[in-house]
């Protein structure tokens, strides 16, 4: 663990890095809930979550390299995206008199990125049911992912 890169109302996100295994040397993020401090219907929606990331494989989509419980903390383990969300980006570029991004090259990108999740979310029958600014993560490449599948939904029967 190298140093706490975000806090959320029931844990952290700690930046880490990982010292075997596949991804060793790799920088990780790393969120750290207390599972004492979740309703049963917020357990149902981060189980939702963890199970769209660990089994979405698109480069649009944050993944979760692995996730488990340890005492009454769940660890999910993901790689860093380093640049914030679509709304720190716009609150940091936008001039004082005119709000968001106004450069249509990088809306079109972000655009084209973030349906790019959807389609594959789409093709695998599934629903994000909560797209803004803050679930679209960018990282310093420019790469866009789209996030926080709490309120997703399944289409697949059984």
């Amino acid at each position: 663990m190298l140093e706490v890169i975000g806090e959320g109302a029931f844990g952290l996100c700690w930046l880490a890095r990982c010292e075997e295994g596949f991804h060793s040397g790799e920088k990780v993020a790393i969120k750290i809930l207390d599972l004492e401090q979740f309703k049963t219907t917020s357990v149902d929606l981060i189980r939702k979550e963890i199970t769209v990331m660990a089994n979405s494989k698109h480069k649009n989509i944050v993944s979760a390299y692995i996730s488990f419980v340890n005492w009454k903390y769940l660890w999910v383990v993901m790689p860093i995206i380093d640049a914030g969300s679509l709304i720190d980006v716009m609150k940091v570029v936008r001039p004082t008199n005119m709000p968001g991004v106004q450069d249509e090259a990088i809306i079109a990108t972000v655009m084209k990125e973030t349906l790019e999740a959807l389609v594959y979310m789409h093709s695998n029958k599934q629903m994000h049911r909560d797209i803004k600014a803050a679930n679209i993560l960018l990282d310093r490449q420019g790469q866009v992912f789209l996030s926080d599948y709490g309120v997703s939904a399944s289409m697949k029967k059984g």
